[in-house]
């Protein structure tokens, strides 16, 4: 057999003993790909699964003896030219998920990474991104579950860059000065300095060859674009005039003017702080409307002017002009709605709403169609009503509800700790009815799900997978019964776990 010339890793990636399916996922991935928490690495997994499927050679038919003659590749230049909005209209993730999956892959000496400059015609773009399996790591993680999965060893070295959870992440490593030159026949008429179009194709278009090399024209569209409007921010930012116009953007990143923070009067600030240190209740910024409202509302009250009777006909008469300019009074008032808002020994159960509240609506909230449109008031006249004591949700397994809380805490920001422990106390008894009534239908369950974090992270795994914009997690999936009936059943069996 004869392979015609075709980048050497190609060759070594068909020598992997793999599925051939696009998206297949050896499930020695799952114990080898993990993120920084200990959990698998699903977006990294697909990501290399993708590419590994790209990196895999073509046998080419003898259309006489039907036997193999030669092996080509699927992509046209010597590396498969990729780009993050590729994966993200690919899987669905974010910008942000799959830049820091690719990191991983990277750091862990599964991929490399390289950008260039290709000349299309008569003009030329930076940042496009090239990715390469590091075929030999690739087949090291296929055929064993390795202890440490996080030595793999590199050709370019073991890179120290962090990955962390970071705020901003940075778009682009090291750009190379190569440059690469595409030439086609077609592409001087095709491609615009408008916008580059991607739509000529061979009249031999049915090869897979050029086939992928229409899929790698349009992600470079894509990634040349964000790479150009990415670049304004940069010390070496290119003159306007080379900015490529995008179809939804004039151009990017025009400064805006930021508005000035609010001032709030000296009389009012205390009130304001008291207000965050005793309800743990934060702005985003001095320049927000709830900060404004919120200082203004201060004002009023500390004036006699807040409760109005001509506009708030639906509380009590007997705070019309209702004046308080007592800060120790207010504090007072402030830890008694502490316990209303964060305790679940006191009414009301659902913290739902009362969370939610700014100072402007702890006083008044118009919003309310039914219960209180004053917890100001309340909490003055009537105080503060415990539960009772039968409507509390026994824990039986309180650490097993522990872990529930912070993990959901950290994936979805969702705060379990007191209003809705009841919530994490039901998911906890259903996780553990459910994976011990199942134990010997799940594969491997002594290594990959005997432990609470190990259970609780398939659920939310499941719930990720699951969700979209219309229909988001909640925390009513945690414990009902299509969850335990239906949805985590199909998972476990969708990623090979359960017979």
């Amino acid at each position: 057999m004869v392979s015609k010339a075709i980048n050497p890793v190609c060759i070594e990636i068909g020598k992997i003993n793999i599925h051939r399916n696009r998206h297949s996922i050896p499930h020695s991935w799952y114990s080898n790909l993990k993120t920084e928490g200990g959990n698998t690495d699903i977006i990294g997994a697909l990501i290399l699964a993708d590419t590994v499927y790209w990196y895999t050679p073509t046998d080419v038919l003898s259309e006489k003896t039907g036997k193999v003659v030669s092996q080509k590749q699927k992509f046209k230049l010597d590396k498969l030219q990729r780009s993050y909005k590729y994966f993200e209209n690919l899987f669905g993730f974010t910008h942000i998920q799959v830049k820091r999956a690719t990191d991983r892959l990277i750091k862990r000496n599964l991929l490399t990474r390289e950008f260039r400059t290709i000349e299309y015609g008569d003009m030329k773009m930076g940042n496009v991104m090239f990715i390469e399996p590091i075929s030999e790591n690739v087949k090291l993680i296929t055929d064993e579950i390795l202890e440490d999965p996080y030595l793999l060893y590199s050709k370019q070295g073991i890179t120290t860059e962090s990955i962390g959870n970071n705020d901003r992440v940075n778009t682009y490593t090291d750009t190379t000065t190569d440059t690469t030159t595409r030439e086609s026949k077609d592409s001087l008429k095709a491609f615009s300095r408008k916008r580059l179009q991607s739509t000529v194709l061979d009249s031999q278009s049915a090869s897979l060859g050029i086939q992928a090399e229409q899929a790698e024209l349009d992600s470079v569209d894509n990634e040349t674009e964000q790479a150009e409007l990415d670049s304004v921010d940069s010390k070496t930012a290119p003159p306007p005039s080379q900015i490529l116009r995008s179809k939804d953007h004039s151009y990017a990143n025009k400064p805006t003017a930021k508005k000035p923070d609010y001032i709030c009067p000296k009389v009012n600030k205390p009130f304001v702080d008291a207000w965050c240190e005793i309800t743990g209740k934060k702005y985003r910024g001095f320049n927000t409307p709830t900060y404004s409202g919120d200082c203004i509302a201060i004002g009023k009250l500390r004036r006699g002017t807040f409760f109005d009777k001509d506009v708030m006909l639906d509380v009590n008469p007997d705070f019309y002009g209702y004046k308080l300019d007592d800060i120790n009074e207010w504090r007072r008032i402030l830890k008694l709605f502490k316990l209303m808002r964060s305790s679940v020994d006191y009414y009301p159960k659902s913290k739902s709403t009362i969370k939610r509240l700014t100072i402007k609506s702890f006083l008044y909230n118009e919003g309310t169609p039914n219960g209180e449109k004053s917890y100001f008031i309340k909490c003055v006249v009537d105080g503060i009503k415990k539960v009772s004591s039968t409507n509390i949700i026994k824990d039986p397994n309180p650490e097993y509800t522990e872990q529930v809380v912070e993990m959901c805490k950290e994936e979805f920001g969702w705060d379990l700790s007191n209003g809705q422990r009841s919530v994490a106390i039901r998911c906890a008894s259903k996780l553990i009815e459910f994976y011990s009534e199942n134990s010997e239908k799940i594969q491997n369950f002594n290594y990959h799900f005997q432990f609470p974090h190990q259970q609780i992270g398939e659920l939310i795994e499941m719930l990720k997978y699951n969700a979209s914009n219309d229909r988001p997690p909640k925390p009513m999936y945690l414990y009902g019964d299509l969850t335990y009936k239906t949805l985590l059943p199909e998972h476990l069996k969708r990623v090979g776990s359960m017979s």
